[in-house]
């Protein structure tokens, strides 16, 4: 049995997100779900687990998250596709703020759905 390690609380997030890497490529996703500290995206392209990746993510238009991440978990998928856990190490720019940001309004639609002020 594998233990979890994953840190902050996870919300169902849709955004669209650039992954690059110089040697394995750069690919399109979509965020399955998000957190203060990573995010989960599912793509058809194959990236080793610990790598260093380039990440540009649409929470808003005009917008976009930089930040540099880590592969840290991989799951292959019955439809041909790797589901991947990235955490962020560090953003770049503004980033850090407009993450913050788009996460405070998820949680906040999150909370008005549970009925919740």
């Amino acid at each position: 049995m594998s233990q979890d390690i994953r840190k902050g609380t996870r919300f169902s997030a849709c955004f669209p997100v650039q992954i690059g890497h110089p040697t394995y490529g750069y690919v399109m996703a979509k965020t399955l779900d998000v957190s203060t500290t990573g995010f989960l995206c599912s793509i058809a392209s194959r990236y080793p687990t610990g790598a260093e990746v380039e990440i540009s993510i649409d929470v808003e238009a005009g917008q976009p998250v930089r930040c540099i991440g880590m592969i840290m978990r991989e799951r292959f998928s019955s439809n041909h596709r790797f589901t991947y856990g990235v955490r962020i190490l560090r953003f770049k720019d503004q980033g850090r703020t407009v993450w913050g940001e788009a996460l405070l309004q998820i949680l906040r639609k999150e909370r008005m759905k549970d009925g919740v002020a």
